[in-house]
């Protein structure tokens, strides 16, 4: 066996951990978890504050809701036939329907979302690259079984073996954009729970907010 393929069986084990790591996980600060029917924010900036946006007709809801919120507004569904805002704040339920303050909340919870979006499509990027990696990786172990010091096989071990390492930094590379808008991201959260905070204690005193038993 060649310095090559001793150097390459070597460092296989790395190479197998790089390829099997799920994309996800590239993004370890991303804060979003979502279906095909909501969007949840996992945040804990304001503890005692939960809300969901809830639309219409069928569109995303998008909230900050444990299970349980998630649980309940499903099961209610939409009773107020309008967009509205279910609020949980001291233990406290309320639901906001009144039109300019749902445009107020919806613009507040924009940039968060646009943010989010971004996350989303650089995180199928890493998924992809990861996916890449995992193929590279698969071929190559299949030519080292191969390998009966054969200059061909080792030809192609050493060439799939670059092919991983590029992906591998272009992995690096997009794992820091993503932490980069990961940090964007938190702070986009936070500033729109205060105002969604501070929207709610508007309307509860002013009384446009409904509370719910």
């Amino acid at each position: 066996m060649n310095t090559s393929t001793y150097n390459l069986r070597k460092n296989l084990h790395k190479l197998l951990l790089l390829a099997l790591v799920p994309a996800g996980l590239w993004a370890g600060s991303q804060v979003i978890a979502q279906s095909d029917t909501s969007i949840s924010v996992n945040s804990h900036n304001q503890p005692d504050l939960a809300w969901i946006y809830v639309p219409q007709t069928g569109g995303m809801h998008v909230g900050s809701g444990n299970s349980d919120d998630w649980t309940r507004i499903k099961k209610q569904g939409n009773p107020y036939n309008a967009n509205y805002f279910w609020v949980r704040m001291e233990n406290q339920s309320y639901a906001i329907t009144d039109p300019s303050l749902v445009e107020q909340l919806q613009a507040v919870l924009k940039p968060m979302q646009e943010q989010g979006d971004k996350m989303e499509q650089l995180g199928a990027q890493m998924q992809r690259k990861g996916d890449a990696i995992q193929a590279q990786t698969e071929i190559m172990m299949r030519n080292m079984s191969q390998n009966k010091e054969n200059p061909t096989a080792e030809a192609a071990i050493e060439k799939h073996s670059l092919e991983i390492d590029l992906l591998s930094k272009q992995m690096d590379e997009l794992s820091l954009q993503m932490d980069e808008l990961s940090k964007v991201h938190d702070k986009l959260v936070k500033n729109a729970e205060e105002q969604v905070l501070k929207l709610t204690q508007q309307a509860i005193k002013s009384g446009a907010a409904i509370h719910l038993p």
